[in-house]
Protein backbone atom coordinates (compact mmCIF):
# COMPACT_ATOMS: atom_id res chain seq x y z
CA UNK A 1 0.00 0.00 0.00
CA UNK A 2 1.40 3.39 -1.01
CA UNK A 3 0.64 6.39 1.21
CA UNK A 4 0.93 9.76 -0.52
CA UNK A 5 0.65 13.06 1.37
CA UNK A 6 -1.27 14.57 -1.57
CA UNK A 7 -3.97 11.91 -1.07
CA UNK A 8 -4.29 12.22 2.71
CA UNK A 9 -7.50 13.53 4.31
CA UNK A 10 -6.34 13.24 7.93
CA UNK A 11 -2.89 12.58 9.41
CA UNK A 12 -3.16 11.79 13.14
CA UNK A 13 -5.96 14.35 13.53
CA UNK A 14 -7.14 14.65 17.14
CA UNK A 15 -10.68 13.37 17.77
CA UNK A 16 -12.74 15.35 20.30
CA UNK A 17 -16.40 14.60 19.61
CA UNK A 18 -16.84 17.29 16.95
CA UNK A 19 -16.93 16.84 13.18
CA UNK A 20 -13.55 17.30 11.54
CA UNK A 21 -13.21 18.19 7.87
CA UNK A 22 -10.20 16.73 6.10
CA UNK A 23 -8.04 18.12 3.34
CA UNK A 24 -9.63 18.52 -0.11
CA UNK A 25 -8.17 16.12 -2.68
CA UNK A 26 -8.34 16.82 -6.43
CA UNK A 27 -9.07 13.49 -8.10
CA UNK A 28 -10.38 14.53 -11.50
CA UNK A 29 -13.97 14.10 -12.59
CA UNK A 30 -15.38 10.67 -13.34
CA UNK A 31 -15.42 7.18 -11.99
CA UNK A 32 -12.42 4.91 -12.47
CA UNK A 33 -12.77 1.38 -13.77
CA UNK A 34 -10.86 0.34 -10.63
CA UNK A 35 -11.94 2.79 -7.90
CA UNK A 36 -9.53 4.12 -5.32
CA UNK A 37 -9.57 2.79 -1.78
CA UNK A 38 -10.00 4.87 1.34
CA UNK A 39 -8.01 3.59 4.29
CA UNK A 40 -8.74 4.82 7.82
CA UNK A 41 -7.16 4.03 11.16
CA UNK A 42 -7.86 5.39 14.62
CA UNK A 43 -5.39 5.19 17.48
CA UNK A 44 -6.52 5.09 21.12
CA UNK A 45 -10.04 6.11 20.06
CA UNK A 46 -12.74 6.20 22.72
CA UNK A 47 -15.33 4.71 20.31
CA UNK A 48 -15.99 3.63 16.74
CA UNK A 49 -16.67 6.53 14.39
CA UNK A 50 -17.45 7.14 10.73
CA UNK A 51 -16.15 9.05 7.74
CA UNK A 52 -18.53 10.72 5.31
CA UNK A 53 -17.18 11.20 1.78
CA UNK A 54 -18.32 14.31 -0.09
CA UNK A 55 -17.60 15.38 -3.65
CA UNK A 56 -17.77 18.68 -5.53
CA UNK A 57 -16.96 20.15 -8.94
CA UNK A 58 -14.97 22.93 -7.25
CA UNK A 59 -12.23 22.94 -4.61
CA UNK A 60 -14.15 25.36 -2.39
CA UNK A 61 -17.07 22.89 -2.08
CA UNK A 62 -19.57 25.71 -2.70
CA UNK A 63 -21.98 22.93 -3.66
CA UNK A 64 -21.31 19.34 -2.71
CA UNK A 65 -22.85 15.90 -2.64
CA UNK A 66 -22.43 13.15 -0.07
CA UNK A 67 -21.51 9.94 -1.89
CA UNK A 68 -21.01 7.57 1.01
CA UNK A 69 -20.30 6.89 4.66
CA UNK A 70 -17.71 4.45 5.93
CA UNK A 71 -17.86 2.90 9.40
CA UNK A 72 -14.50 3.18 11.14
CA UNK A 73 -13.94 0.57 13.86
CA UNK A 74 -11.70 1.89 16.59
CA UNK A 75 -8.05 0.90 16.57
CA UNK A 76 -8.43 -1.28 13.45
CA UNK A 77 -7.35 -0.84 9.83
CA UNK A 78 -10.53 0.04 7.90
CA UNK A 79 -10.54 -0.24 4.10
CA UNK A 80 -13.35 0.52 1.64
CA UNK A 81 -13.68 1.42 -2.03
CA UNK A 82 -14.41 5.07 -2.76
CA UNK A 83 -18.07 5.21 -3.85
CA UNK A 84 -18.92 6.09 -7.44
CA UNK A 85 -20.02 9.64 -8.21
CA UNK A 86 -16.74 11.61 -7.99
CA UNK A 87 -17.27 15.12 -9.41
CA UNK A 88 -13.55 16.02 -9.35
CA UNK A 89 -12.80 16.85 -5.72
CA UNK A 90 -13.23 14.71 -2.59
CA UNK A 91 -13.17 15.52 1.10
CA UNK A 92 -13.89 13.53 4.23
CA UNK A 93 -15.65 14.44 7.47
CA UNK A 94 -15.41 12.47 10.70
CA UNK A 95 -18.35 11.45 12.80
CA UNK A 96 -18.76 12.70 16.37
CA UNK A 97 -18.78 9.39 18.30
CA UNK A 98 -15.11 9.36 19.37
CA UNK A 99 -14.17 11.94 22.00
CA UNK A 100 -10.48 11.05 22.19
CA UNK A 101 -7.75 9.45 20.12
CA UNK A 102 -6.52 10.26 16.61
CA UNK A 103 -7.58 9.40 13.08
CA UNK A 104 -5.64 9.03 9.85
CA UNK A 105 -7.37 8.53 6.49
CA UNK A 106 -6.08 8.55 2.93
CA UNK A 107 -6.72 7.38 -0.63
CA UNK A 108 -4.63 4.67 -2.25
CA UNK A 109 -4.68 2.58 -5.41
CA UNK A 110 -3.91 -0.70 -3.67
CA UNK A 111 -5.30 -2.10 -0.44
CA UNK A 112 -6.71 -5.36 0.81
CA UNK A 113 -10.37 -5.31 1.76
CA UNK A 114 -10.86 -6.84 5.21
Amino acid sequence: MVIDNFNTFFDNEQLNGTKKTGKVIHTGEGDANNPLFIVALTTDASADTSITIETSKTADFATSEEIGTIDVKKDKLNVARVPYGDLGYLRAKTGTNATSGTISAFLTLDAELH
